[in-house]
């Protein structure tokens, strides 16, 4: 079952947070609103629609995503700076936004959506759009940055390439500077998740945030 799944690296990410939630979400097929996610997806979605020239509805947008009057607050900023980014870019060089890229690593299908790419002076860019400054996050951030590197590498060949986080909360470019990453990590990563029958709980700080908790062993408690 797993051999066939169209591996991310949102998928190895859940895995590595959590075995049981990787098991609801990817073989269970479960899929549940995360309400932490609700004002990225918005955001998203709305520079998408800027670069593609589409009609942009913000309120229209926020409602559809559920995201909350705390995050809302938030909104305002990040939009002035999204579009500034947005339109300061697109004046001077072709963008897509939202790309899909598909590749085979090793005997698996690996698949990853890129914010915005684009090639200017003969390199390649890639923009990823966060909205959290945790450090807790950061590293997986840097995982993700190599994991697209390759992908983009795989399929349209080894070209200077410059990955950045940007943060339109606070306006903030961070270059990444190592972007090495090998096919067998990833592979090995995969088999891995394959090879396990258990998909145990991991219980941390984030757990009370989880939408699965009903669902979840460290979370069940026997009627008496």
């Amino acid at each position: 079952m797993l051999e066939a799944l169209k591996w991310s690296h949102s998928s190895l990410k859940t895995y590595k947070t959590c075995p049981h939630l990787f098991k609801q979400i990817y073989i269970l097929k479960d899929r549940r609103e995360l309400p932490n996610a609700r004002l990225g997806n918005a955001l998203h979605e709305y520079a998408s629609n800027l670069i593609n020239k589409k009609v942009n509805l913000l309120d229209d947008i926020l409602t559809k995503w559920q995201v909350s009057q705390e995050d809302r607050e938030l909104v305002p900023v990040a939009i002035s700076h999204l579009t500034q980014f947005i339109e300061t870019t697109l004046a001077k060089k072709r963008i897509e936004s939202e790309k899909r890229v598909e590749c085979q690593i090793g005997p698996y299908s690996f698949v990853a959506v890129l914010d915005i790419v684009f090639n200017f002076d003969d390199r390649r860019h890639i923009y990823d759009f966060k909205f959290s400054k945790s450090s807790k996050y950061y590293k997986e951030y840097i995982q993700q940055a190599k994991i697209y590197n390759y992908i983009m590498e795989k399929v349209y060949g080894k070209k200077p390439t410059e990955v950045y986080l940007y943060y339109p909360i606070t306006n903030e470019i961070i270059p990444i500077k190592d972007l090495s990453l090998s096919e067998d990590e990833l592979v090995s990563q995969i088999e891995l998740i394959i090879a396990d029958r258990k998909f145990e709980t991991k219980t941390h700080k984030l757990c009370r945030f989880c939408q699965y908790q009903k669902d979840c062993p460290a979370f069940h408690i026997e009627e008496p």
